[in-house]
């Protein structure tokens, strides 16, 4: 029987995590990065138990990422993309459906503070309670340096994400990693714009 496990954030790590369960991928700024990566890793993976793992990719504009993808992963690993959007959370029920698993990379670097609000706590608090409404597991990667009291609205919010992850889904994984980096990202390899 055929896994599906959902990436929310498909960019850099999510297209390396891939290899083997079906997983829907979601993107904000650098997650791009990571969630490319993942999805890489998830499809390569052998679960033991002979299931095919597959990879949906879900996000608010999900065919770059399912392209790239497409390229590298068999066509067995990979579902048509769907559109979402995690501050949309009536989105997310129908693309999470099946789902055995969310890991939930989305996050920005960048905002005004209603921004971080919206993507990083209300937006992972919506992946939460779609997780939950389908039985899937959810693992929610945050960010080294989370803090409640912080004026730094990056890490306010991914605190008060965690918090709203875990009132939806008390038995949740929270990662919480330093500076995720490697090629493809957007910290250290620059990117050429064409302005003619």
């Amino acid at each position: 029987m055929a896994q599906k496990i959902v990436l929310c954030g498909a960019g850099f790590l999510g297209a390396f995590s891939y290899q083997g369960v079906s997983v829907e991928l979601f993107w904000e700024c650098y997650w791009h990065f990571v969630g490319s990566n993942i999805a890489t890793a998830i499809s390569r993976a052998n679960n033991g138990a002979g299931a095919l793992r597959r990879v949906q990719v879900s996000s608010r504009n999900p065919h770059n990422i399912y392209a790239k993808l497409k390229e590298t992963l068999p066509g067995d690993h990979l579902l048509p993309p769907v559109p979402v959007d995690v501050t949309k959370g009536e989105t997310l029920t129908q693309a999470f459906e099946n789902a055995d698993a969310v890991v939930s990379l989305v996050g920005i670097l960048q905002g005004s503070p209603a921004q971080f609000e919206q993507i990083q706590w209300r937006g992972a608090e919506n992946v939460a309670r779609a997780a939950v409404a389908v039985g899937a597991k959810l693992v929610h990667i945050s960010a080294i340096g989370a803090d409640l009291h912080s004026k730094i609205p990056y890490a306010r919010t991914k605190a008060l994400g965690e918090q709203a992850v875990l009132s939806r889904c008390p038995d949740a994984t929270i990662i919480r990693p330093s500076l995720v980096f490697g090629p493809g990202d957007n910290l250290f390899n620059v990117r050429t714009v064409n302005t003619n």
